[in-house]
């Protein structure tokens, strides 16, 4: 439900991600509200200035091109970024990696959802990523050290969090920053 009130907006998100921690909750935001709505449980979030991004992308990549090879185009670019995502559901330390590791922060980590469905600093500037982490004391998803942002290991310098876990499929390994271990 749209609400043009950042604070209500906020109140919404909060709300949703308690009540359904696995739905994809989209969200408008004012620019300069994208990080308080991510901070309720935004999946996503839409800006103006994104918006107004992707139109005027739209349209320089149709102005040469007929109408359903631009749509085509973009349902492929859709759906090439949709592979990337991950799902929201709550991921952690399996039984056997807290019991097996000689990480001493393992132990500090929880079960958690990740924030949003890619990588919180890619989606935001518009750019792209290799591959998910996602920190196990916050949820903050981030990329990998092979994408230029390397924002899992930006989140780990500015917080201190130890522990992010792989969000890729088929993946259930974590990294210990502090101890350089593997979890």
């Amino acid at each position: 439900m749209p609400d043009d009130e950042a604070e209500m907006a906020g109140r919404v998100v909060s709300v949703a991600r308690a009540n359904y921690p696995d739905l994809r909750v989209v969200a408008r935001a004012e620019d300069g509200h994208e990080d308080d709505l991510h901070a309720s449980g935004a999946s996503f979030v839409v800006t103006e200035e994104r918006e107004l991004a992707l139109g005027l992308l739209a349209e320089a990549l149709g102005a040469d091109r007929p109408r359903s090879e631009l749509t085509a185009h973009l349902q492929a670019e859709a759906s090439a970024r949709s592979t990337r995502f991950v799902d929201l559901t709550p991921v952690g330390l399996t039984a056997a990696q807290l019991q097996g590791t000689t990480c001493a922060h393992a132990a500090t980590t929880r079960t958690v959802v990740p924030r949003t469905d890619g990588c919180e600093e890619c989606l935001r500037d518009g750019t792209g990523w290799v591959h998910l982490r996602v920190c196990l004391n916050c949820g903050h998803v981030g990329c990998c050290d092979s994408s230029v942002g390397k924002h899992a290991t930006a989140h780990h310098h500015a917080t201190g969090h130890p522990v992010m876990r792989s969000l890729e499929r088929g993946e259930d390994w974590a990294w210990c920053y502090v101890d350089g271990k593997m979890v």
